[in-house]
């Protein structure tokens, strides 16, 4: 394909990702418009997210667009690129300026303005509550890794509204965009992903964290080129320069000139593979799915100086020929005894080229001693050594030496209607794309055969442009006239592959086909098992067959002729055909032959089941294929091995955040102790991925490794799987303890209470062939051969939980099918109705019908039909199979019974009709998914005033130890004069935070970009904030340890005091935190403050004081577990019991850490089996009086009061005195400095009037008596003094003009050594006193119906947006049975029988209140979304547990299940229970579906915003 100067580089690409879609116009439109895209960009610098700047600035480093062509030259180290020109044409100009690149993607450091703060992060509000742009460098939108929360990678911090964290001055910060930037490629290839060279996530370059006085961002620069050299003489190369615009931008020092050497190749030259299968898009196969399990490295050979040359004559020591004696060329010797010899005309293998064991390499391995000379006649005297083949098959060895490697490619293998994997050259052509690493398959063969194969030859890297043209009459593929022996179609390569497989039972699939391994081709290939060489099919030969019977063990390679029934060449054994491994006694050869004449122990009857593998073991199959010689070469592959099921491993934070790069090892260990001797060594590592997650494979294969595999290696059933090394800045959970039960397959986590680690179960169940109904009834034939495998017959898996663990196990009544999920929850569809509807309600986890079924089999390898159930409620050793499973082939025991919690079904959806399916016709396999947590360690400074009011604007910087040596004072405090020059850790600003932790006057440590390591460290504030304020002077201590942040409370006197959080319970162990009616353990917990006087010594432990049984109310706080960060002191996971705050004290010296213990005293009914259960029917395992603290982050609280500058009087200096508080606020329209009079009214008991002055300081001082007036603006407040206890009070608003005035607290009693705070609420009226009143009220209201909790708080959100749909920035008052202020997405609580009303609001004013923590129960919402009237709008909400399905008045008495579970008198497997999984549940019939129309109109009405009643589905719906 000859391709002009019109053709750019940039459309490679562009064709490339356009192939899968096909068709020729979206190339050609996608392709012009990337044409466009690329060149008609402005001369403005434009920002990655969207914004234009034009401010100038210093580029650190940048890259090409991808595409440009421009690449680094090896020789000089500069800037390259090449234009295609016809033949006979000298390079111009115009050649060279129309495929320049029109921009670079620069990292550039600008200018920040003064005062300004350092980065802040994209997505992050400002101070007036808009929301900074966000860049590029944060699209969550298309980033398929777990979001962490806007502006916080951290997940404990949503937003800074005020203060900095980054240790800024101001929250207007600049916004800065992660480090996307590169720095020119050094590698030769096309800088499209060149190497940073700025540590990454720092976006400053002197690794302040932005306390600098600049800022990095991403930006497109436009580019202006000029001819900087013209072409002279013979010259083929023009250079040229470009200069960046707008103006104002300059390269930093070192970073490379935008100059580029164009030169000229002849367009010819430039055949781009990518074009050509843009023209045979619309005739590639779809791309099938990979198989589990099996690994795909194909390798492409030359025997030139380069590798693209022709393959024309044979060269002995060139390219890959050179230094080895395996040859690959064109006219090698024939008929000779030479390992390089052709045997002419034969299929017949050349045996014995490699020794019968893989080297310990992992690679075949030449035999010593054969002849490889390529004459003829041979050379005696060429011998070879035993020589390792991995200079072929090592996809990590180096290239370049005639040898391209490409690992872990795709897309050669389908699936056919029976499952089987396969690949035929006969039928396919497959082309393999270097661009995506994947092969491409054509609805055709491609090349004629030279030679005596048939035709459809294997030639993965000749493009399909030299294979096909297109017939344009018929739109089909045609054959072009090339054979396989041209030159031109890259003859040699090699190919190898690995599977790892379980052997199934009898080596059959539960379909009833022999598992089998089919092979046909040549030349050379070899399989090892478990590297043992099974079958010998060496040399270079006509097309030659092989065939491995996992169920006779039988191995068989033989020349593949036509068979009985005239089927050519059908890659199968038919008896007849030649076979050239036969025993000397004419038998067949056996797997159990070669691993004898390997020298293998074939004496252990557990490996072995006759002369195949027994049942159960796992093995590991590697295939090696090469291509050697010069004419023919085909393929064909067919397979269904069973792939193992694969563990894995999820990693992340206390709050959820995935942790990238956490390197595991797995050890074996002698026994139940689980203890690693010295001088144990790993059995397995790996390390997590950016998603947290680590799947347990095979290091060489990548596939799937089973713990019981592991235990059949290692001989134990215990292993200890450990972090390598902890991050900094968290705490390790410890080892976590494993066992593998070789009764069952499951794996289970021995030691989950003291670390957080769990090992929740995966299960892929089986279907075997047939599937009988449970009533005996009928059967579904998965054998049919009308079955689909692409639209399977619905049957689908169901969990059901026992109700009553007391009760009868075969009573139908005492089982109920539950589902979701461990992140969501589960619901237990217990209520009145037809089982069939609650049973499907299930299986949908809806009770939308037109919701997809979970749980769905499908077809998989080899046919079966398959599901794999990801998440299983409560504990695997509950559950019926597993009981059934350990008591063997005899009946369950009383003891087992009673532990038989659940258990699942199968079931059949036909028509409307469900069939319960016997689960003796299913088979089930385990592996396991490990939940792990580590605690980021943090440290959450508070500052307050004298009153214990928050500040904000307050700021602090984290020193370690060593760095202030000679700063500290005796009395524990230090001079900051003396500090200016230190620099510290980390340092940030007190604000407002919302998210994970919430609250005033805060800051969370550490901030962006910093972590807590392990050490010492000095907490000092720098900056008090506010001008009426002394900054505390004291230095906080602070340690970090292995366990935790702990901080020193100081003396009485320092104004310091410390608190512990208990923070987010481990994500981990959520599975225990619910009550949802599966597993509550962790639902009601209690704390303690523990304390110590001083901190440990060198080599000793924190000396605690101990767990108090027998505490009192005010020395222990019982919580709940609430489920929603936003609510609760400073937005914890769990919120107090009832309403009732108990543990209130600070810690005022020394040092404090949290216990937990579990609680059983709330909501928890003790059964007769001394188990625990609630009311909502969820477990309470009962944990004794264990230590539970590490199962929760636990957040360190130190809180520094700050005392004013100019104190007024001493509050209630007199005895028999007590205070008022006076506040003004604004809740609506803007007051600007407006001041409201308000008169104080103050009275005895009996009514008179006090007599006398009473001080009041504040944001105004002075003195006030009856009937005075004090002057305050919005936000103001004042505290008067001294008023006698019994003093009646009242506040009015004088000059209220245009405001609403609302009160809380007008009038109240004054009580000796109190303070009572008065309220003033002012809200705009436009129209005071007119007809049309201007604002209006909500009352929200809360009824719970149903024998539960009246004291379970409900969290509701609002809402509030006007006509333009723009959110109110205003806060409002309410009051009702709770009172406060409340803006637009801020929430409010309530229990039942509680109602709260938000007053004067603006009338017009559109608002929606969402209920957040509504689990469990039927939400009935009314008036949950509308418009503000004029007068007071309602929205109520009630919640039930009771369901609402119709009774149902036909299920009988007594279900159609006998009362014991039905015995077969012969099960279908021998290790399979005879009895079912689900003893006794009723039979379904029919169900008719319901008409959609109905639907359908719901769905139209809803998006109309019509429904003001809606329903939330929780755990007891049925």
């Amino acid at each position: 394909m000859r391709r002009g100067r019109a053709d750019i580089p940039v459309m490679k690409r562009a064709f490339r990702r356009i192939r899968p879609c096909g068709g020729k116009i979206m190339a050609l439109v996608l392709s012009g418009t990337l044409l466009l895209s690329t060149t008609g960009l402005g001369v403005n610098a434009v920002d990655l997210g969207g914004s234009q700047n034009g401010e100038g600035g210093v580029v650190l480093s940048y890259e090409w667009p991808e595409g440009s062509g421009i690449t680094r030259s090896s020789e000089n180290n500069n800037w390259t690129m090449t234009v295609p020109v016809e033949e006979d044409s000298a390079l111009t100009w115009d050649d060279v300026q129309d495929q320049l690149p029109q921009y670079i993607i620069a990292r550039v450091q600008q200018p920040q303005e003064d005062g300004t703060s350092g980065p802040q992060e994209s997505g992050e509000p400002t101070t007036n509550g808009t929301d900074l742009e966000t860049s590029a460098g944060t699209d969550s939108g298309n980033d398929p890794a777990p979001a962490s929360r806007t502006g916080d990678e951290t997940g404990l911090i949503s937003t800074y509204s005020e203060g900095d964290a980054t240790g800024g001055d101001s929250a207007d910060a600049a916004n800065v965009t992660g480090n996307a930037g590169t720095t020119p490629s050094t590698d030769g290839g096309d800088n499209s992903s060149g190497e940073d060279t700025t540590p990454s996530g720092d976006p400053t370059t002197d690794g302040n964290n932005g306390n600098s006085n600049t800022v990095e961002s991403n930006v497109e620069l436009a580019l202006i080129w000029t001819q900087s050299s013209s072409r002279t003489g013979d010259s083929d190369t023009i250079t040229v320069t470009a200069r960046l615009l707008p103006d104002g931008y300059t390269l930093g020092q070192d970073v490379p000139p935008l100059t580029v050497a164009v030169t000229a190749v002849p367009a010819e030259t430039t055949d781009d593979p990518a074009l050509d299968q843009v023209a045979f898009a619309d005739f590639v196969v779809s791309e099938p799915e990979a198989p589990q399990g099996t690994v795909i490295n194909l390798f492409d050979y030359w025997t030139a100086d380069e590798r693209n040359a022709e393959d024309t004559e044979y060269q002995a020591n060139a390219g890959i020929n050179e230094g080895h004696f395996l040859k690959f060329g064109r006219g090698l010797a024939t008929d000779t005894d030479s390992i390089n010899a052709y045997y002419n005309a034969s299929a017949k293998p050349h045996t014995e080229i490699v020794q019968n064991t893989l080297g310990t390499d992992g690679f075949p391995m030449l035999t010593a001693g054969k002849n490889w000379s390529a004459s003829k006649p041979v050379n005696e005297s060429e011998t070879t050594s035993d020589e390792s083949l991995s200079y072929l098959f090592d996809p990590e060895s180096d290239e370049g030496n005639g040898k391209a490697a490409f690992s872990n490619v795709e897309g050669l293998l389908q699936t056919d209607e029976d499952g089987y994997y396969y690949y035929n050259s006969q039928e396919n052509y497959a082309y393999f794309d270097e661009g995506t690493n994947k092969f491409i398959l054509y609805d055709t063969w491609g090349v004629t055969a030279r030679g005596s194969s048939p035709n459809g030859q294997f030639f993965p890297f000749a493009s399909p442009e030299r294979v096909f043209t297109i017939d344009e009459t018929s739109n089909k593929l045609t054959q072009t006239e090339v054979l396989s022996d041209d030159g031109s179609l890259n003859h040699f390569f090699g190919l190898s592959m690995s599977t790892r497989f379980v052997q199934e039972e009898g080596g059959k699939t539960p379909g009833g086909n022999a598992v089998t391994y089919n092979f046909s081709g040549d030349d050379d290939v070899w399989v090892f098992i478990d590297d043992v060489l099974v079958a010998d099919l060496g040399g270079i030969h006509d097309m030659l067959s092989l065939e491995i019977d996992f169920s006779t063990g039988r191995v068989i390679v033989y020349d593949d002729q036509t068979d009985n029934a005239g089927i050519q060449r059908n890659n199968q054994y038919d008896n007849g055909e030649e076979v050239y491994n036969e025993q000397d006694d004419g038998s067949f050869t056996t797997l159990k032959d070669m691993f004898e004449a390997a020298g293998k122990d074939i004496s252990n009857m557990d490996d072995w089941d006759g002369n195949t593998f027994a049942d159960g073991t796992y093995h590991t199959l590697k295939f090696f294929y090469l291509e050697r010689g010069h004419t023919d070469s085909n393929l064909s592959l067919k397979f269904n091995l069973t792939p193992i099921p694969e563990s894995e491993i999820t990693k992340v934070d206390q709050v959820g955040n995935p942790m990238e790069g956490i390197t595991f090892d797995l050890y074996a260990v002698h026994d139940d102790n689980f203890s690693i001797e010295e001088g144990d060594q790993p059995i397995w590592s790996g390390t997590t991925d950016e998603y947290g997650n680590l799947k347990i494979l095979d290091e060489e294969s990548r596939s799937a490794i089973a713990f019981g595999e592991f235990a059949q290696e290692h001989d134990t059933n215990y292993f200890v799987l450990k972090e390598s090394e902890v991050p900094d800045g968290y705490r390790s959970k410890g080892e976590t303890h494993l066992e593998y039960d070789p009764d069952t397959g499951v794996i289970l986590s021995r030691n989950y209470w003291t670390t957080g680690s769990y090992a929740a179960p995966k299960v892929m169940a089986t279907a075997k062939g047939q599937l009988h109904y449970e009533n005996g009834g009928g059967a579904l034939d998965l054998t049919d051969e009308d079955i689909d495998p692409l639209n399977p017959p619905t049957v689908f898996a169901v969990v059901f939980k026992r109700l009553d663990m007391t009760g009868e196990i075969d009573n139908p009544a005492n089982w109920a099918p539950i589902s979701g999920s461990l992140e969501d929850g589960w619901t237990v569809w217990d209520g009145e109705g037809y089982m069939t509807t609650r049973i499907l309600n299930a299986a949908r986890d809806s009770t939308d019908e037109d919701e997809a079924f979970k749980n769905t089999f499908a077809f998989g390898t080899g046919g079966a039909f398959q599901v794999t159930v990801e998440d299983l409620p409560g504990d695997v050793t509950s559950y019926y199979w597993y009981q059934a499973q350990k008591a063997g082939s005899g009946q369950l025991s009383e003891d087992q019974e009673s532990q038989v919690a659940y258990t699942v079904n199968y079931y059949y959806y036909e028509n409307g009709t469900l069939h319960r399916l016997s689960t003796d016709d299913f088979t089930r396999r385990f592996s396991t998914h490990i939940y792990m947590s580590n605690i980021k360690d943090y440290l959450l400074v508070e500052k307050v005033n004298e009153d214990n009011e928050p500040m904000n604007g307050a700021k602090f910087a984290l020193y370690k130890a060593e760095d202030l040596t000679g700063y500290l004072n005796d009395d524990g405090t230090v001079d900051l004069e003396a500090l200016k020059d230190v620099t510290p850790h980390d340092s940030g600003t007190t604000g407002e935070l919302s998210g994970n932790v919430s609250g005033e006057g805060l800051l969370l440590f550490p901030t962006e970009g910093k972590v807590l390591e392990q050490g010492t460290y000095y907490l000092v504030e720098t900056d008090s904030g506010n001008k009426e304020y002394k900054v505390n002077p004291t230095a906080v201590k602070v340690i970090v340890d292995e366990t935790g942040v702990y901080a020193d409370a100081g003396t009485d006197d320092d104004s310091v005091s410390t608190d512990r959080l208990v923070g987010s319970v481990l994500k981990s162990m959520l599975r225990f935190v619910r009550d949802d009616g599966v597993d509550a353990t962790l639902n009601n917990i209690k704390v303690q403050i523990l304390t110590a006087d001083e901190e440990p010594s060198e080599d000793e432990e924190w000396q605690w004081s101990d767990w108090d049984a027998d505490a009192s109310g005010e020395e222990e706080q019982h919580l709940y577990y609430n489920g929603n960060r936003s609510t609760g002191p400073y937005g914890m996971e769990y919120s107090p019991t009832d309403d009732k705050i108990t543990l209130t004290a600070k810690t005022e010296t020394g040092w404090n850490k949290l216990a937990v213990r579990q609680c059983l005293e709330h909501e928890a009914i003790s059964e007769p089996n001394g188990s625990y259960i609630t009311k909502n029917g969820s477990l309470r395992q009962d944990l004794d009086d264990q230590d539970i603290s590490h199962l929760f982050s636990s957040v360190m609280l130190v809180t520094v009061e700050n005392e004013p500058i100019n104190p007024g009087p001493d509050p209630d200096p007199t005895p028999g005195t007590g205070s008022l508080t006076i506040k003004k606020q604004v809740t609506s329209g803007d007051a600007g400095s407006a001041a409201f009079e308000i008169q104080v009214n103050l009275k005895d008991a009996a009514g008179n009037p006090l007599t006398g002055s009473y001080a009041y300081t504040g944001s105004q001082s002075g003195t006030i008596s009856d009937g005075g007036t004090i002057s305050l603006q919005s936000g103001q407040s004042v505290t008067i003094t001294g008023l006698p206890d019994g003093t009646r009070y009242s506040v009015t608003e004088l000059n209220s003009g245009e405001y609403t005035v609302t009160y809380q607290n007008q009038s109240e009693t004054i009580t000796e050594g109190a303070t009572v705070t008065a309220t003033v609420y002012n809200a705009k009226s436009s129209d005071p006193g007119g007809d049309d009143d201007p604002t209006g009220n909500l009352t929200i209201s809360k009824t719970v119906q149903g024998d539960v909790s009246r004291t379970e708080e409900f969290t509701f959100r609002v809402t509030f947006t006007d006509e333009d749909g723009d959110a109110l920035t205003n806060n409002f008052h309410y009051s009702g049975d709770k009172t406060g202020t409340i803006g637009s997405g801020d929430t409010v609580t309530l229990h039942h029988g509680q109602s709260a009303t938000i007053q004067n609001l603006p009338t017009g004013t559109r608002y929606q209140v969402e209920e957040l923590n509504a689990d469990g129960y039927v939400v009935t919402a009314s008036g949950a979304v509308g418009t503000i009237p004029k007068g007071t709008a309602y929205a109520e909400f009630v919640n039930r547990l009771d369901p609402d399905d119709p009774d149902d008045p036909d299920d009988p008495d007594d279900p159609d299940i006998p009362g014991d579970p039905d015995v077969p008198d012969e099960p279908d497997t021998p290790d399979e229970p005879n009895t079912p999984d689900e003893p006794g549940l009723p039979q379904t019939g029919q169900l008719w579906l319901p008409a959609v129309l109905l639907a359908a109109a719901g769905v139209i009405l809803t998006c109309l915003g019509l429904w003001n009643r809606y329903k939330y589905r929780g755990k007891h719906e049925a």
